[in-house]
């Protein structure tokens, strides 16, 4: 997906801040698990819903770009 982005608008690909704020809880959940964090069920839910969203709005920066190009 982001490969065929790049080919077609050759342009860098810039990482959203809903997909900075998924990669932070991502890092904390991991660490959360090592830790045997007492609320790191909540954490992973957490992760998997900004994870969900991020890929969301990735994938419809991906359909305009390509949209635009056609």
């Amino acid at each position: 997906g982001s490969i065929m982005v790049w080919v077609v608008s050759k342009s860098s690909w810039k990482a959203s801040r809903l997909g900075k704020l998924t990669t932070f809880l991502q890092i904390v959940t991991i660490l959360g698990y090592m830790i045997n964090f007492e609320f790191k069920i909540y954490a992973l839910y957490l992760t998997i819903l900004f994870s969900v969203a991020a890929g969301i709005e990735y994938l419809a920066k991906g359909i305009r770009i390509l949209s635009n190009r056609s």
